[in-house]
């Protein structure tokens, strides 16, 4: 993962459900290997199977000055611990599932799957397109 690891740790990176468990720094559920760019434990499908899908509104962390928004939740891991500089920028029921370490930000849900662009916007604006 040589290459990936020095991407992440140098550009902009958006993970998006799949993509925090092979960012974050701990995986479990099963246990795996990652590429720890995000000092965050996750742990996988840890709000059920694929049948137990589900799309809820996001409480805003002080951290996030973006408006509200809502998630979809697919077999979407949890994040279990945030350390080290990482902010908490939305939560579902107390879980923290929007998370921004420097240049990363990562979800347990999917904001692609619905018509809200805010977080889009905010990466693009991580990356100076915006």
């Amino acid at each position: 993962m040589g290459a990936l690891s020095e991407f992440v740790r140098c550009r902009p990176v958006l993970g998006v459900c799949a993509g925090i468990i092979l960012l974050a720094e701990e995986v479990s559920h099963p246990k795996q290997k990652s590429l720890a760019a995000l000092p965050i434990a996750v742990e996988r499908n840890s709000y059920g199977r694929q049948r137990d899908s589900f799309m809820a509104s996001l409480e805003a962390t002080a951290e996030w000055s973006g408006p509200a928004v809502e998630g979809v939740f697919i077999r979407a891991p949890r994040i279990s611990r945030i350390s080290g500089e990482t902010r908490a920028l939305m939560r579902y029921k107390g879980d923290t599932v929007f998370v921004e370490h420097r240049n990363v930000l990562a979800t347990t849900f999917h904001p692609e799957l619905t018509e809200q662009t805010a977080l889009h916007e905010y990466f693009l604006h991580k990356c100076g397109k915006i």
